[in-house]
Formats: C-alpha cells, structure tokens, sequence
C-alpha cells in the first residue's frame, strides 16, 4: 500500500474541508471569516487534485478519494441550490466551477488518469506498467494496465477522443470502427478485462498475455483510410 505525502495530505485538505462544510452549513454568509475559510478550503482542494498521480495510489486508496471528492461535490451541489442568492454572482461562479472541477477530477481519477491533461501517462508508460505487473505475477494489475494502454494508444493516434467515463466495452466498440481488423482483438481485450475487474475472476499469466497480444495487434493495425 502506497502511504506517501501526496496521499496523505490530499486526504488530509479533503476531510478539512468537509468536516469545515458540515460544521458550518448554517452560518455562511453570516461570518465573513469563516465564509472565507470554506472558499480557501474548497479552492485548496481544486488545485490539489490537478497534481494527483492515480498511479501512485492503489485501489483502495483511489476509491476513498473518489468518495471524499463525492461528499464534497454533493455538498457544493445542495448548498449552490439552496443557500446561495442569485444575485451573489461571485459565489455562484465559484461554486459552479468547483462543481465542475471536483467532478472531471473525480472521474478522471477513477480511471488512473491525472485530472491534468500534461500528466496522463502515455501509451508507452502505461504498456511499462502493465508488463511490470505481469513480470511480479500481479496479473489483475497487469489486465487493468493493459486495458488502459490499448485506450491510450488510440488516444494518442487520435482514434479516440479523451472522454471521462468511457468503459472497456465503449472504447473496444468505438476503437473497433476505426480499426475493424483489430475489432475482434479489442473487445476481446474488453471482456477480459471487464471479468477481472467488475467479475470476479482472477487473472492468470494466460490472461495478461492475451490482453498484450490484442495490445500488440491494436498497435499493428492501420486506421481505415489510412495507407
């Protein structure tokens, strides 16, 4: 398990900041200072998330932060609706980007990608990653790092659009139009992946070489229109 600085203090900012909302919820805008220290805390908290590394984290790890970050989403969300004028066009600006910010972060976390564009690993980090894991016999590990590479990769060749909340199964099916004879490859990849990870079913050495075989033939495999 993954203890170090980042973790701890994003946990650290994350539960403050909460802890200050809950405790606080019926005196905003009667206290200037303490309104004050839920925007310092919120704002906090939104620049903290752009530095997370997912891959530095394990799943545990990863899905408590997704949680904290829903608590306070959902938080913002009710208080937006229910306690701030229209007329405060300030605080309804800042509550709406926060909103905004902490959801993209949220899912952008949940799939290993950093909520930063300039930090995502590349296909070539991911592919690293995932032949490590394989090497150590970590071979769920190594079906959840393949799975992203293949999607990286045809990010990277622009088959695919970034998007949030993209399943296996959609980037097989998506990435299969553009690429029909490794159709096959990828939604094998997907299924794979989707019984190792949502299943039950634990990998085997067997399953982390199929997963890099449909990578290999994904990388192989020309565009339509493409000569």
């Amino acid at each position: 398990m993954h203890t170090d600085s980042s973790s701890a203090e994003l946990e650290a900012i994350a539960r403050q900041a909460l802890a200050s909302f809950e405790s606080r919820r019926s005196l905003f805008g009667l206290f200037q200072k303490r309104s004050a220290e839920y925007f310092d805390a919120v704002a906090a908290l939104r620049a903290f998330v752009r530095t997370i590394d997912p891959n530095r984290f394990n799943e545990e790890q990863l899905s408590e932060v997704g949680a904290i970050i829903s608590r306070v989403v959902t938080f913002l969300e009710d208080y937006l609706a229910t306690h701030v004028s229209h007329r405060d066009v300030t605080q309804r600006i800042f509550l709406a980007d926060s909103i905004r910010d902490l959801s993209d972060a949220r899912h952008w976390i949940a799939q290993r990608y950093s909520p930063d564009p300039t930090k995502r690993p590349s296909d070539d980090e991911r592919k690293r990653l995932a032949a490590e894991h394989a090497a150590a016999g970590r071979y769920d590990d190594a079906v959840r790092e393949r799975m992203r590479a293949i999607v990286r990769s045809l990010e990277e060749r622009t088959l695919l659009e970034p998007r949030r909340g993209r399943t296996a199964g959609d980037a097989a099916r998506e990435g299969g139009r553009a690429l029909p004879a490794a159709a096959g490859a990828l939604q094998d990849a997907a299924r794979r992946f989707d019984e190792t990870v949502y299943g039950g079913r634990p990998a085997d050495a067997d399953t982390a070489a199929r997963m890099r075989a449909a990578d290999d033939a994904v990388a192989a495999t020309r565009a339509v229109g493409i000569a």
